[in-house]
Order: C-alpha cells, then sequence, then structure tokens
C-alpha cells in the first residue's frame, strides 16, 4: 500500500513536470511568434544587397530574431555609426547565425535552461554556450569578411545600449561579460586554424542538464 502511494506521487510529480514544461514552450513559443509578427510589421530595406527589417531608433542593434527562418532586423542607429565595410562585417556575423540556425536550436536550449535552473552551474553553462554560438557565428563572418573589420565592428557596438535579449535572437552583441567580448576579439586575431574549439566538458554539461529529461520515462 505503502509503494502504491509512492508510486501515484511519482507518477504526479513526473507529469506535472511535464505539464509545466508544456506549459512553458508554448508561453515561450507564443511570446516568440507575437514578437516576430510585430517585427514584419517594419519596412524592408536592402543593406549592401541583404532584406532587412529596418526599425527608426537610434540604438545600434543588429539581430536575427524567430526561430527556423528568422528575420534579420538592423536600426538606424547601427547605420549611423558603421561605415559600408564594417556594416557587411556585422551582416556576414548574422549570416552565420542564419546558416547554422542559431535563433531555432537556442529557442529549444533557452527552453531547457529555464526547466533546469536548479542545477548547478546551469547559468555558466548558457554563457558559455552563448560566447561559443558568437565565436562560430564570427567564424563564419571571416571567410567573408576580413577579421580585422570584423572585431573593429564589435569595439564600435559593444559600448552602445542594447536592446532586449530573448532566446529566439541572435545579436551581434549580447549582455555578456567584458572577458567574453575580449575572448571573441582574441579568437578574431588569430589564425583561422586556431579558432576557438568547444571544450568537452561544455558538452558534458549540457547532457547533464538533459539528464532529468531523459530519466523520466524510465521512472515506474
Amino acid at each position: 500500500m505503502v509503494w502504491g502511494w509512492e508510486g501515484w506521487v511519482s507518477y504526479g510529480l513526473a507529469i506535472s513536470f511535464l505539464g509545466f514544461a508544456g506549459v512553458l514552450w508554448l508561453k515561450l513559443a507564443w511570446e516568440g511568434n507575437q514578437t516576430l509578427k510585430q517585427i514584419r510589421t517594419y519596412p524592408t530595406a536592402y543593406i549592401c544587397g541583404t532584406p532587412v527589417r529596418l526599425l527608426d531608433v537610434p540604438v545600434v542593434y543588429c539581430a536575427l530574431v524567430g526561430f527556423w527562418e528568422p528575420e534579420l532586423i538592423i536600426t538606424q542607429g547601427l547605420l549611423d555609426i558603421l561605415d559600408a565595410i564594417h556594416i557587411k562585417a556585422v551582416l556576414a556575423h548574422e549570416d552565420g547565425h542564419h546558416h547554422y540556425r542559431d535563433t531555432c536550436w537556442f529557442f529549444l536550449l533557452g527552453w531547457l535552461r529555464q526547466l533546469a535552473f536548479w542545477l548547478p552551474n546551469t547559468e555558466s553553462l548558457w554563457q558559455e554556450l552563448l560566447l561559443l554560438r558568437e565565436i562560430r557565428a564570427d567564424h563564419w563572418a571571416t571567410r567573408k569578411v576580413d577579421s580585422l573589420l570584423l572585431a573593429e565592428a564589435l569595439l564600435l557596438v559593444v559600448n552602445t545600449p542594447l536592446l532586449q535579449s530573448v532566446n529566439f535572437c541572435a545579436a551581434f552583441t549580447q549582455n555578456v561579460s567584458t572577458n567574453h567580448v575580449t575572448q571573441r576579439i582574441d579568437t578574431l586575431l588569430q589564425q583561422p586554424d586556431s579558432m576557438r574549439k568547444p571544450k568537452l566538458w561544455y558538452w558534458v554539461w549540457l547532457i547533464l542538464t538533459l539528464l532529468p529529461l531523459l530519466v523520466i520515462p524510465f521512472h515506474s
């Protein structure tokens, strides 16, 4: 009888957790869809031959926003502060995010991050994943533009006020520590064959983060 009661409690907790996970996913997806709808009301412009959604605000900002097929937004403030060659470098960086579908994958990872907020090192892992995402996009951009131009563009915009970042947004600059910005610039100034590779323990922590979700089906 005791074991039966404990079994029902276990099932109840598991179902409650899955229900919470589902509701959280729907909430984040709805918020992302509403943001995307709003962005698509902004006028389309062509910058260096790339279609973008232009925001007529003084904030310096450029980002992909959405899921699998995101929209590229750019502000008038960024166009005012950067010249054509540096804007091209920023667009090449965002093209890297589009190539790797970062907005989609980090929407899912951000959902898991909120589910596993109680696990140790969750936030530090998240910040490292954001850094690796940006370094990977920087590496992609260096195939099209000079790495020095990209580093200069990063320095020009990193100290400007930023719009709010969300999981389904891949911006040229994020609200990260000065150390992360320094690492990005140092990596850009290195030789291409020495570009930083993801460390094994990052992926170990990611697996540990997902472990509670993976073992739920085996509870009985």
